[in-house]
C-alpha cells in the first residue's frame, strides 16, 4: 500500500508519542519505516531504563576545607576574567587590522561594508562578555558571603617573648617660651565671719600719775564742785 507523506508523518508522530507515554502501538504499522523508526524508540527506551544509574561525584583526596573551595572559586573567577580581557585585546586589534593601524601589517584597505561589518562582530562579542561580567560578579559575591559561616574564633596563643631594648634617650628638647599671663578672674564671695576669740587677762594697773599745778589751783578756789 503506497501511503502519502502526510500520513506516514502522522503514524510516525503517533508511534513516538505512544513510546513516550510507555504504551505500545496497538495496530502495526503500514509502512515499514514508521514500524521501524516505532520498535526502535521502544527499544532504545527500553535500554535506557536497562543501564540507567545515579551521578556519581569524584573523590578528592586530600579533602578540601570550606576556605580552599571559596579561594579556589575566586581564583577561577581571576583566571576567566584574565581570558576575557585576552577577548578584548584581540577584538582591538581586530578593529585595527581592518583600519589598517597596526604597524608593520598592510592589506588592501577596507570597504565601509567591511568596517561595519567589524564593528558590529566587536559588538556582539563585548555584549556576550558584559553578560559575563554580570555572571562572575554575583559568583564573587556569593563566595566572598559565603566566607562569613565560619567557626567560633580560637583561644589567643601565648604572648611572644619581649624584642630587644631600643637605642639610648634622645636629648631632651629646648624648653619652649612662657606664654602670656592670662585674665584675672572675678573676685570670689566673701566668706563668713569667724566666731569671736576668747577675751584675753586684764594686764596690771599702772602707777598714779602725778597731779597737775592747775588742778590744785582750781580745788583751792572751789572746793564745791567736789561735791
Amino acid at each position: 500500500m503506497i501511503m502519502t507523506t502526510r500520513k506516514r508523518l502522522r503514524f510516525i508522530h503517533e508511534g513516538v508519542r505512544r513510546v513516550r507515554r510507555g504504551e505500545r502501538t496497538r495496530k502495526p504499522c503500514p509502512d515499514a519505516l514508521s514500524n521501524g523508526i516505532a520498535h526502535g524508540a521502544i527499544s532504545q527506551n527500553k535500554r535506557k531504563d536497562k543501564h540507567m544509574s545515579q551521578p556519581t561525584f569524584p573523590t578528592i583526596d586530600p579533602p578540601i576545607t570550606r576556605e580552599d573551595a571559596v579561594n579556589q572559586i575566586l581564583v577561577s573567577i581571576a583566571m576567566e576574567e584574565l581570558g576575557l580581557s585576552h577577548i578584548i585585546n584581540a577584538e582591538g586589534e581586530k578593529l585595527q587590522y581592518v583600519l589598517g593601524t597596526i604597524p608593520g601589517l598592510s592589506g588592501p584597505p577596507a570597504t565601509v561594508d567591511d568596517v561595519i561589518a567589524a564593528n558590529e562582530s566587536v559588538r556582539d562579542t563585548l555584549d556576550a562578555i558584559t553578560q559575563n561580567q554580570l555572571f562572575y560578579k554575583n559568583k564573587m559575591q556569593s563566595a566572598l558571603a559565603s566566607s562569613e559561616l565560619q567557626g567560633a574564633t580560637g583561644a589567643t596563643g601565648p604572648t611572644g617573648p619581649e624584642g630587644p631594648a631600643g637605642g639610648p634617650a634622645g636629648a631632651t628638647g629646648a624648653t619652649g617660651a612662657t606664654g602670656a599671663t592670662g585674665a584675672v578672674g572675678a573676685a570670689g564671695a566673701t566668706g563668713d565671719t569667724g566666731p569671736a576669740g576668747a577675751t584675753g587677762a586684764t594686764g596690771a594697773t599702772g602707777a598714779t600719775g602725778a597731779r597737775a599745778p592747775r588742778a590744785r589751783q582750781a580745788l583751792r578756789a572751789r572746793p564745791e564742785r567736789l561735791y
